[in-house]
């Protein structure tokens, strides 16, 4: 083999920052610590993203999104699975997983503050599993940038419902292209490049790990076989 080719898989340890000493609460749609946007979005993805080009909201796990009238968006998802853990167990990654997300996060319980960013949203309607449908109440210019939010990602109802919340690092597990293997945020954050097949490749070609600081301890990197 040519050892110059790229192998996939692997794992990167990234040493915990002063922004991550501390920290006991990973839900996404409730954390005020806003390094926690760099682990979901390595392990889960939401509908939209800002693209790093242009500045403007482009598909992110979305497959495609059209909007016919100024009060409907249509998404269409892309064959995707969730991580092979319970309770999810590598099940397909449906469109009733992005409605029951898109509604936790517009939550009024205490602690859920993101609803503004996608306030203009009025209903989720689930087409079928790779077909869903948002209607707006008034037009809005906005919305494209609420679901673009770094912390606007899709999670799993059974996992929300096993843990009843995704404060913990049990609690986080998703289908984007890497899993967190271990966090303890006095020392460091262990996230896998997993192998198994059907994991929801990174569209954008930033990677977020590199928000980290550069002065940082140097990442240990472990080739699996």
């Amino acid at each position: 083999a040519d050892p110059g080719k790229p192998k996939r898989g692997g794992m990167f340890v990234v040493p915990s920052t002063s922004n991550l000493l501390g920290t006991t609460d990973l839900d996404p749609h409730t954390a005020a610590n806003t390094p926690v946007m760099s682990i979901w979005q390595s392990i889960s993805r939401g509908l939209m993203q800002i693209d790093a080009k242009t500045n403007n909201p482009a598909v992110d796990f979305a497959k495609s999104v059209e909007q016919p009238d100024p009060l409907k968006i249509n998404f269409t998802l892309p064959d995707a699975k969730w991580e092979n853990k319970d309770p999810v167990n590598g099940r397909k990654v449906t469109a009733a997983d992005v409605k029951f997300s898109l509604d936790r996060i517009r939550s009024t319980a205490p602690g859920f503050t993101r609803g503004s960013t996608i306030a203009a949203l009025d209903t989720v309607e689930v087409v079928d599993d790779t077909h869903l449908t948002l209607k707006l109440k008034k037009p809005s210019v906005g919305i494209m940038y609420g679901l673009a939010f770094g912390l606007n990602v899709i999670v799993a109802p059974e996992v929300v419902s096993k843990f009843k919340d995704l404060k913990s690092p049990q609690a986080a597990i998703g289908f984007g292209p890497f899993a967190l293997e271990s966090f303890d945020p006095n020392v460091q954050v262990t996230i896998d490049v997993p192998t198994t097949a059907g994991r929801r490749p990174m569209r954008s070609a930033r990677n977020p790990l590199e928000r980290y600081p550069q002065n940082a301890p140097a990442i240990n990197t472990a080739n699996r076989a």
